[in-house]
């Protein structure tokens, strides 16, 4: 059971990444000037992304503390927006 929902939290660990690097209407995130938006976008990037694929990869091996990491993912995508 925990290696789709492993699966599940690596795609979306890449998928943060890449829609952090280029939102749709404003352009590649390097280009953007600072303001709320992009804040949000740089959390998607620096914290969402890699703890959501450190997560997956956890779920998949069964590492003894995978589900705490994808309690703090759920918790961290659950309250940015």
């Amino acid at each position: 059971m925990n290696r789709p929902i492993g699966i599940l939290f690596l795609l979306t660990g890449i998928f943060a990444i890449i829609s952090a690097l280029f939102s749709w209407g404003s352009g590649w995130l390097f280009d953007q000037a600072i303001g709320p938006v992009s804040i949000l976008l740089y959390s998607d990037l620096i914290l969402t992304g890699p703890l959501a694929i450190l997560s997956g990869i956890a779920l998949m091996l069964h590492w003894r503390t995978s589900k705490q990491l994808a309690v703090l993912i759920g918790n961290d995508a659950g309250g940015q927006y």
